[in-house]
C-alpha cells in the first residue's frame, strides 16, 4: 500500500520491479487522506467504540504533521498518531 509508505516518508521512492528489471520508478509523497492506518486520540470517537475504520485528513505544517478525524473533527499530532 503506497498510501501507508507515503504517510511514514513521504519523498521516498518506490521502483515497481517486472522479470527481475525496474520498469517503473514511484516517487511517492503524502497523501490527502489516510483511512484504516492510524487511531483517532478522542476516547470518545465513535471509531474506538464501533467496528469503523479511521479516516483522516492530511493536515502538514513544515515538517510535523496532524490528522483530522473525519468523524469527531479532533486533530491527532505526530506524537499520538500510532
Amino acid at each position: 500500500n503506497f498510501d501507508v509508505i507515503g504517510f511514514v516518508d513521504p519523498g521516498a521512492t518506490v521502483n515497481i520491479i517486472r522479470d527481475f528489471k525496474v520498469v517503473e520508478k514511484k516517487k511517492l509523497v503524502m497523501p490527502a487522506e489516510i483511512i484504516g492506518i492510524a487511531k483517532c486520540k478522542n476516547p470518545k470517537c465513535v471509531t474506538n467504540h464501533q467496528p469503523i475504520k479511521t479516516k483522516f485528513t492530511t493536515i502538514e505544517n513544515g515538517n510535523e504533521v496532524s490528522l483530522l478525524c473525519s468523524y469527531c473533527e479532533k486533530i491527532t499530532d505526530s506524537k499520538h498518531i500510532f
